[in-house]
């Protein structure tokens, strides 16, 4: 008789055990930690027992056993993702784990912004904390030949654009994708051109698009200053675009040009050579690179900075001089 009672007893309370087991079991899988959010970088290869105590240092986990039992019960050992994660304040154990084994990265982005140069360019990217810096300590041809570029110099060669990243993404992996895009937007556009032979190469209206970007920030200016350039080549006049000799002058240039830097000894100094500069002088955008590749119909073969962000467009150069004295010696 007592024998019975025991065993009763004994599963009895086995059985309490069990339920109570499994009430705390999903009490903790369930339990809201609160803190500030924290970021936590999962290595390939990492064991889930490190894991899990690495976050109980981060003060995201208080129950490091909990969960790596409960990934070992839902059979997710082999599936938690590397990468970098941010756990936000009251997140649960099971949000955690369901975060890990999606792979719910960090997503970054990064900017190239038209107009820039390739030099404005590397300097964000070199003080992005986010990025892998694998290009940091090249030169520009140095750049051109680790990215297999077809042109020596890179300046120009990457489509202005916001990027999305994760860790641990690369300076090159993202340089590699502004270009591809870059490449397939000139030479999506270039058999659609309106210029003729003009142009001998997409290289060439990709330099032109970069004198565009940097002298028109207005649609309708872009395709007018785009024809002064086109009939400008055309009847192999200076092309006298004051982007070019800033860029010439680099550093040098203090906000405002003068006279003698017109006369600047340079290939970019579009005021002594003839034709297009050998290389762009900025990160081109699609409007500008679409300017380019069909310039407004028209005469005008000047144009002059209104200071207002517009242009003023002269057929001949008596207008020309005219609206000099207008807008720029007032």
């Amino acid at each position: 008789m007592y024998k019975k009672l025991f065993i009763t007893l004994g599963i009895f309370f086995f059985l309490c055990l069990i339920i109570i087991s499994l009430f705390l079991f999903s009490l903790f899988r369930g339990y809201k930690f609160a803190g500030t959010p924290k970021t936590y970088i999962l290595m390939p290869g990492t064991p889930t027992i490190k894991v899990a105590y690495d976050l109980k240092r981060l003060d995201v986990l208080r129950h490091p056993r909990v969960f790596t039992f409960t990934v070992k019960l839902e059979g997710h050992l082999k599936q938690l993702k590397s990468g970098e994660y941010q756990f936000q304040s009251g997140v649960s154990l099971q949000d955690i784990i369901n975060k890990l084994i999606a792979g719910d990265v960090v997503k970054h982005q990064i900017t190239i912004v038209d107009g820039w140069t390739f030099k404005q360019m590397m300097n964000a990217f070199d003080n992005d904390p986010y990025l892998t810096h694998v290009l940091n300590t090249l030169t520009p041809a140095q750049i051109a030949m680790v990215l297999k570029l077809d042109q020596a110099d890179p300046e120009g060669l990457f489509l202005p654009e916001t990027y999305q990243f994760t860790w641990p993404d690369s300076d090159q992996k993202i340089l590699l994708r502004a270009h591809k895009l870059l490449q397939l937007a000139l030479h999506t556009q270039w058999p659609l051109r309106t210029t003729g032979d003009v142009y001998k190469a997409p290289y060439e209206a990709l330099i032109a698009a970069s004198l565009i970007q940097k002298e028109g920030t207005l649609t309708d200016d872009r395709a007018k200053i785009s024809g002064v350039i086109y009939r400008r080549l055309q009847q192999k006049m200076l092309l006298q675009i004051d982007p070019t000799v800033i860029y010439a002058l680099g550093d040098r240039y203090q906000g405002k040009l003068h006279h003698k830097d017109l006369r600047i000894n340079s290939p970019y100094n579009t005021y002594r050579n003839r034709g297009l500069p050998p290389t762009p002088i900025a990160m081109v955008g699609v409007p500008a690179l679409y300017a380019a590749l069909h310039p407004a119909s028209g005469t005008e073969l000047y144009f002059v900075a209104k200071g207002d962000g517009s242009h003023f467009f002269s057929t001949t150069l008596p207008q020309h001089d005219q609206a000099i004295k207008q807008f720029l010696l007032k």
